[in-house]
């Protein structure tokens, strides 16, 4: 199965896209979301900083599946210098102001 290309829909939710996270996420970067909440499969640094662009200084980052192995100590380190609560299978995390 090939990969699928972004795609955006409207609703009366407002805008929807569809296709990777990593591919998406980089063209909504306005670093105002309050919360960005990763979940799915094992973390990995790209999908991590690409949502942490997301973020509005003071934002929470959730990030899921943190024990299914992927980068989750590169991720740890590089959240180290947030304010952050490391649950073992979830890490939240404030982005600094």
């Amino acid at each position: 199965m090939g990969a699928r290309s972004p795609a955006t829909k409207s609703n009366s939710y407002g805008p929807k896209h569809t296709g990777e996270g990593t591919d998406i996420l980089p063209q909504l970067v306005d670093q105002d979301a309050d919360v960005a909440f990763f979940d799915g499969y094992p973390p990995t640094t790209t999908a991590v900083h690409a949502l942490a662009a997301t973020l509005r200084p003071g934002g929470l980052l959730i990030a899921g599946n943190m024990t299914l192995g992927g980068q989750a100590e590169q991720i740890r380190r590089h959240l180290a210098s947030w304010q952050h609560t490391d649950l073992g299978e979830t890490l939240l995390a404030v982005k600094p102001q």
